[in-house]
Parts: C-alpha cells; sequence; structure tokens
C-alpha cells in the first residue's frame, strides 16, 4: 500500500526503477514517460531510459533503467561538479526541439492556474484564523489581487523543456518576485491544511514560519 500522502512510489531494483503512481496522478504517469521518451530521443544519455510502462493500470507503473552514482544532496559541490551539472541543465533545455515542445502540452500549475487554485481555498481556509498567520494571508490576498497574474498573455520568455524550475532568461527575471510570492501564498494554503489534518506530515511551527516568509516576501 502506498502512504496516503504520497503520490507514487518508487521500487529500486539492480538494473531498473519501478515507478507506481496513485491512480488519481494518472497525468503525472504520463508526462514522466513522455518527458523520458523525449530525452531518449533528443538527449540520450542525459537521464534515465524509459523500458516499459502501464499508463492504463489502476495503479500507473512506469520503468526506467537505473543510473549509477550516489546522491549528492547535502554534500559541498565542487567547481567541477557545479559545471557539470550547469551543463546538463543547458542540454536538457536545449536538447528538445521547437517543432516537438509545440506537442507538449504546457506544465501543470502555471500562474493563472494557480491563481484560481487560492481562489477556490479562501472561503473555506481563511474563515477562523487570527494573529500573525492571518495578517500574512490577507496581505497576500491583496497582492495577488494586484498582480494580475491570471491574465492571459504572451509567455514573458522562450519556451523550454524541463522539470518547472528555474532557469530564468533576462526577459523572464523581473518575473521572479511575483512568482515567489505566488508560491508562497499556495504553500501557506497547503500548510494549513495540513495542520488541520488527522494526518499532519510538517513541524507544528510551520504555518507560522511560512507566514513569516511570506510577509518577508511581500515588504
Amino acid at each position: 500500500m502506498m502512504p496516503e500522502h504520497c503520490t507514487h512510489a518508487v521500487e529500486l531494483l539492480p538494473d531498473r526503477v519501478i515507478k507506481r503512481f496513485r491512480g488519481t496522478d494518472r497525468a503525472g504517469a504520463e508526462r514522466e514517460w513522455r518527458a523520458l521518451s523525449l530525452l531518449a530521443v533528443h538527449a540520450p544519455g542525459l537521464a534515465a531510459e524509459p523500458r516499459e510502462c502501464d499508463l492504463a493500470a489502476a495503479e500507473p507503473v512506469v520503468v526506467m533503467s537505473r543510473l549509477s552514482g550516489e546522491p549528492m544532496r547535502g554534500r559541498p559541490l565542487s567547481d567541477e561538479q557545479v559545471g557539470a551539472l550547469a551543463a546538463a541543465l543547458h542540454r536538457l533545455h536545449t536538447a528538445v526541439p521547437p517543432e516537438a515542445l509545440e506537442r507538449i502540452p504546457p506544465r501543470p500549475d502555471l500562474a493563472g492556474e494557480l491563481v484560481a487554485r487560492i481562489h477556490r481555498w479562501t472561503p473555506r481556509t481563511r474563515p477562523g484564523l487570527g494573529g500573525p498567520v492571518a495578517q500574512a494571508m490577507d496581505a497576500g490576498l491583496a497582492w495577488l489581487a494586484s498582480a494580475h497574474l491570471d491574465l492571459p498573455g504572451p509567455p514573458a520568455g522562450p519556451q523550454v523543456f524541463g522539470a518547472g524550475d528555474g532557469n530564468l532568461t533576462r526577459a523572464e527575471r523581473p518575473r521572479l518576485r511575483e512568482y515567489r510570492r505566488l508560491l508562497a501564498v499556495v504553500w501557506l494554503f497547503l500548510l494549513l491544511c495540513d495542520a488541520r489534518s488527522c494526518s499532519r506530515r510538517n513541524p507544528l511551527d510551520a504555518v507560522e514560519r511560512q507566514s513569516r516568509r511570506l510577509r518577508d516576501l511581500l515588504g
């Protein structure tokens, strides 16, 4: 059984990795398989190789090769390692040609979707809050109303293939602060929801810390 809060489970075998998704995250399994397949064609060797998938299963499955090496999380990186990481990310963002990118659905949770989600969450989350957390949420919602991030418009920079993490071009840098603020508001709502659940996963002071972070970003 997959833990309730997980979207997927990972089984590490000597020669392959099996990733099982919840049936409610079928789109995530499809994105995973599509990404691995595109990279296998346009940037072979950069990521794990796609082996097989069952996207129609009750819990969709994606099987890929297992990469050798050791995780570097939490370790200091040498200049050589930082350079290698930068080169790998550059290859990731430039390998898939524009004509292939045009056929890929946009990533979920773009700004407009997040704004709409916050509007849905507010009526059931804001009532009953008080103190600094309520002040931070109100400040975040007031900023959101003036930022107009949900208005349609052309992309701020070139479209690239990636994991949805930041890889800013010059045209996108002025938008960074707005998106950091938007995500800080989103996480305040998510942490409040977690704090009110019976299967709490975050530290007891997570909501207060996030409200301080939001206030700092809005200051």
